[in-house]
This record gives C-alpha cells, structure tokens and sequence, in this order.
C-alpha cells in the first residue's frame, strides 16, 4: 500500500509550524529576561569613595540626627525612604532632598520579591509621587525592602525608570536586629575597599557608631558620596 504523500505533506508541514511556534516562544520569553539590567552591588573601584545607604521606615527623630552627624563630617548618604513613613514626615523628607540623595523604598516594606507586576507598580509609585510632590525629585534609585527581589521586581522599576541598588558584600551592618555598636562598626568598615555600598537604618545604636564609621573612613582617605555619585 502507498503512503498518502498529501497526508505526509500536511504532517509535515504542521510539526514545521509547532517547531516554528516552539522556537518564536522561547525567544520572546528570553529576550524578556535579557533585557532586565542586574542590581548595582558596588561602585567605581577607581574612586576612593564609598557611599552610606539608609534604608527609612521609622525613628524620624533619629533620621534627623543622622543628618546632623553626617553634615557636621562633611560626609554625603542616600536615604531610600518608604513612601508610607514619608508621607507622615514630609518635612523631614523635604530636608533630606535638600542635603542629600533621596531613593525608593516601597510604600509600605512588602515582600515584592513574590508581589505581581500591579503591585510591585503601586509601591514605587506611590511612594515616588509623594517625594516628588513634597520634593520635586524625580527619584532613580530602587532599594528593594528586605533585599529581596526576582526578574519582575527589577523589570518594574526598570520600567519606572529606576536602578535597583543592593549594598556591597559584607556591609550589610543588621543594624535593625543587632543591636550592638561594636558590631554595626566592625560590619560597616571591615575590608573597606572602593565603591562599597554600606547598608544601615535609624536605629539608636547607628546613630551612636555613626561617628566612629566616619573617622574609620575619613582617616582612611576615604570620601563619602551619595550612591549616584559612585555607581
């Protein structure tokens, strides 16, 4: 018996076409992934600078000293402020875009590394309009709460027109949990090297090393930048 050659010819064709769907599929979703830019660990190695990064939901009070150390020391930092603390301390927010860097924190520290796409939008944005209507700042940087982040998370802020930045290896200070000012000192100046992005938050403890900190970088020919100065 012959084999039907229009039957083979029709097979044919429709495993070329699932072949062809198949391959158009996988291209789209890896450009879609290739496309997203990896979060900032670090600055230009070139330069002896680091940068002081305070992530902000709390301890208004504190925030203000900090800037007052940090004025006094003539050392720069980027305040990554969440939108619902700043909204209740507008004023505090205006002093910081007067004197230093302002970056997003999310509005209210939600776990965005397992938010969706309308969710993740609505942290940035919300938090971006309210500095900008007290500021008049067009924020660019992105801290994401927790650190945690997936390839939607920087795809979103991407889109929003932000940089994602995580701090330096090793400069994570946990000061939010540890709190202890030998240890936030140790954290935030051990292998201190250039470009290293320092993590910390308005706790008291923080604010008691924060001298120490600076004379550690000082004294070390170290200048201390906002982060957009050095990525």
């Amino acid at each position: 018996m012959r084999p039907n050659r229009t039957f083979i010819t029709n097979a044919a064709i429709g495993l070329m076409l699932i072949g062809l769907f198949a391959v158009v599929s996988f291209v789209d979703l890896s450009s879609t992934f290739i496309s997203v830019e990896a979060p900032v660990y670090s600055g230009k190695s070139e330069t002896k600078s680091v940068a002081f990064m305070f992530n902000v939901y709390e301890n208004e009070e504190t925030v203000r000293e900090i800037m007052k150390v940090l004025e006094e020391n003539n050392a720069s930092a980027t305040f990554f402020v969440g939108g619902k603390w700043a909204k209740d301390n507008l004023s505090t927010v205006i002093e910081i875009g007067k004197k230093f860097e302002l970056g997003n924190h999310g509005y209210s520290h939600a776990e965005l590394a397992i938010s969706n796409v309308e969710k993740i939008t609505q942290e940035l944005s919300a938090t971006h309009k309210i500095v900008k209507g007290a500021t008049g700042i067009e924020m660019k940087l992105f801290a994401p709460p927790s650190g945690h982040f997936n390839k939607t998370t920087l795809s979103v802020a991407e889109k929003l027109g932000y940089t994602t930045v995580m701090w330096t290896q090793g400069k994570d200070t946990i000061d939010w949990r540890d709190h202890d000012k030998d240890l936030i000192i140790k954290r935030a100046t051990r292998d201190a090297k250039n470009g290293d992005l320092i993590l910390m938050h308005p706790t008291a403890e923080t604010l008691e090393a924060l001298p120490d900190i600076i004379n550690f970088y000082t004294n070390n020919k170290f200048s201390m930048e906002k982060v957009s100065e050095i990525i």
